[in-house]
């Protein structure tokens, strides 16, 4: 329950219905805000107490453009969610730190720093519409920040199927992502950047977009067509973006890419493909690429890493 006190610095605006997500009352919020950070909070979500007034303390201390914080969900589970470097929480690198993983909105921005690069929310998407707000942050923010442990931002139960069941075509889930591909900030952004962003999609995106259709028996040759001209569009925008990908995620490319409607086969490789501990789940199908950043092993060893920091904090508490 709000104080009075509280209440009096709580202005309400409406905001155009338009389309199925949060874009339109996220773009109303920032273009009414005169606020110097502003934190955008789902409505199935929640903050647990003190958690703006700590991220708001790290970007005032820190000069930070950007705090992204933990992620919790409601049964305790925290997301591993950047990957960053070993015993980094201050001045985050986006590709050195694997900040593309977290292409979510969640955290504290500064309102200068959004308007100066024209971060926008994606309209006319069914998903991911904050995807292209993000990257362009990361892209051109001159200083981000990381707040580990607690006080932070919870995802609730409910708030873990946003969108219907029966799943909509590849190219429908994807479509934010494509569309970042011809923003003119991201033709320009680091090639790194740009390659990391590519195999998040792939290996996040697509992958999941291609096994919901299996599970719910929909993969039909329109769909696996549409998968493939997606598939296209994203590995043709970056150079090298194969290298980073694990032999055992290859062969689901290949598949892809040849249009396959054998559900048998598609199942069999996406399965292996998150058998981490085999040799095609961990190792680069050239084997100059398997120490790259976003190769599985180096990967897999910084998550492994993450996950253990992570317990550390919720042990100690907030940092």
């Amino acid at each position: 329950m709000l104080t009075e006190q509280q209440l009096e610095h709580i202005r309400i605006i409406e905001a155009p219905a338009e389309g199925t997500t949060a874009a339109a009352p996220r773009t109303a919020g920032l273009d009414h805000t005169d606020a110097r950070y502003i934190c955008f909070l789902d409505s199935d979500d929640s903050y647990q107490p003190g958690a703006v007034a700590r991220w708001v303390k790290i970007a005032e201390s820190r000069h930070s453009d950007m705090v992204i914080p933990w992620l919790k969900h409601s049964n305790g589970r925290v997301d591993i969610t950047p990957v960053i470097r070993p015993g980094r929480t201050s001045n985050l690198d986006p590709i050195a730190d694997r900040l593309v993983y977290r292409a979510s909105v969640f955290g504290l921005q500064r309102v200068k720093t959004v308007r100066r690069l024209g971060a926008e929310f994606e309209f006319g998407t069914s998903t991911g519409e904050d995807q292209a707000f993000v990257m362009r942050l990361y892209a051109g923010a001159a200083r981000i920040d990381y707040a580990p442990g607690e006080p932070t931002y919870v995802m609730h139960a409910d708030a873990t199927d946003r969108v219907s069941r029966t799943p909509s075509p590849v190219r429908t889930q994807l479509e934010s992502a494509l569309r970042i591909l011809d923003r003119p900030w991201f033709e320009g952004a680091a090639l790194e950047l740009r390659r990391a962003f590519i195999v998040k999609v792939v290996r996040i995106n697509m992958f999941e977009a291609v096994t919901s259709h299996l599970k719910a028996g929909t993969w039909t040759r329109d769909e696996a067509q549409g998968a493939r001209k997606v598939l296209t569009s994203l590995l043709g925008s970056v150079p090298g973006a194969r290298g980073s990908f694990s032999r055992a995620d290859v062969r689901v490319i290949d598949l892809l890419l040849a249009g396959a409607t054998d559900q048998g086969a598609l199942r069999a490789a996406l399965t292996e493909r998150r058998r981490f501990a085999s040799l095609a789940a961990l190792l680069t199908a050239k084997p100059m690429h398997v120490l790259g950043r976003d190769a599985p092993l180096r990967f897999m060893a910084a998550a492994a890493a993450q996950t253990a920091r992570d317990r550390l904090a919720k042990r100690r508490g907030t940092n």
